[in-house]
């Protein structure tokens, strides 16, 4: 089978970005969300840092616990954010079946990893 390389990749090209537009719009909300949840503990923090209600032992602890929590959902945020990867890859994948390759020998395994 003869494959027109610029034909094939042009569409797979904008299967891949449609899917990581919508992602990364979503990560995009996640990643605000949770500078806002930081800034609302580092300003409560300094209110009770301020107001006398925790000393600055307890300060330190609350700003590693809130430092260590927003961390976590970053670094989440790039696990969604690979998971964003593997949808455009099969995006592209299932592209390339619906173009060309369904007829191809590989059309079995491409079908198999497209998911």
């Amino acid at each position: 089978m003869n494959l027109n390389l610029s034909a094939l990749a042009a569409p797979l090209g904008e299967a891949m970005l449609a899917s990581l537009k919508t992602d990364s719009a979503k990560l995009k909300g996640l990643a605000l969300a949770e500078a806002e949840a930081l800034a609302h503990a580092l300003t409560r923090i300094g209110v009770l840092t301020a107001a006398g209600d925790i000393d600055s032992n307890e300060a330190m602890i609350l700003l590693r616990i809130q430092r260590d929590a927003s961390e976590a959902v970053l670094a989440s945020l790039a696990e969604v954010s690979r998971h964003s990867a593997n949808r455009a890859i099969g995006a592209a994948l299932r592209q390339a079946l619906a173009q060309t390759l369904g007829q191809s020998a590989l059309a079995p395994l491409l079908r198999t990893i497209a998911g």
